[in-house]
């Protein structure tokens, strides 16, 4: 896969937007109950707040 390869995802109203090697191995993707789920693994998560007019 290539390392420039984006990661763009919604959820809700929140968009991601990243490269995928960014989260090298710590990305998981699945399906349970025919919903997709993502898993991060991190040992933080900082979530900022932009707001556009």
């Amino acid at each position: 896969m290539s390392s420039k390869a984006e990661l763009s995802m919604k959820v809700g109203s929140t968009s991601v937007k990243s490269y995928l090697a960014d989260f090298g191995n710590t990305i998981h993707l699945g399906k349970i109950n025919g919903k997709y789920v993502l898993l991060l693994e991190s040992d933080s998560i900082l979530f900022e707040r932009v707001f556009e007019a």
